[in-house]
């Protein structure tokens, strides 16, 4: 039921926890909606250096056309059905509600972190153009580009690439 206003809410309520009771995050790290949650969320977290978006959308408000039945789906009954590579999501229509308001461009040009951006050429639920996008906005961004990962990075290779190139980045 949440929104990616709430999205971004949880992340920031998560990193005051961590530093209330534990040490503050040097590293947001976020998927898809939750990698653009994420960067929204970081200029406000100030102990972190380091976001690392995995297939992450630079414009929340562009649908492909899966997003887009499903929002249909979820206008028309509450609930929209969202198969992201071989994984069913439930979305409600709330989520749909404020999408068009967000824009991470502005975000990204003050972003005192590093940002990693991961993407996969053959991404079909976010076009690889989204992380050209989030690099060319972000002064101190990398890219870091998959091949044949699609949107989920389920590869074991893959998984380990990206955990040393996190890895680099947060010692450098």
């Amino acid at each position: 039921q949440t929104t990616f206003q709430g999205y971004v809410s949880d992340v920031r309520h998560a990193a005051e926890y961590l530093r209330k009771h534990h040490n503050a995050p040097v590293m947001l790290i976020g998927h898809s909606f939750g990698g653009g949650a994420s960067l929204a969320a970081a200029e406000s977290i100030h102990s972190v250096k380091l976001v690392v978006t995995l297939a992450a959308t630079a414009r929340p408000a562009d649908m492909r056309p899966g997003l887009m039945e499903a929002r249909e789906e979820a206008e028309a009954t509450g609930l929209g059905r969202l198969n992201t590579d071989g994984q069913d999501h439930q979305i409600r229509s709330g989520f749909f509600e404020r999408l068009a308001e967000i824009d991470l461009e502005p975000s990204l040009r003050s972003l005192r972190s590093k940002l990693l951006a991961v993407h996969s050429r053959d991404d079909r639920v976010v076009p690889f153009d989204n992380a050209e996008m989030l690099v060319k906005w972000s002064p101190r961004s990398e890219l870091l580009t998959f091949e044949n990962a699609g949107h989920l990075f389920t590869e074991e290779n893959d998984v380990n690439q990206i955990v040393d190139a996190i890895e680099r980045k947060l010692t450098a």
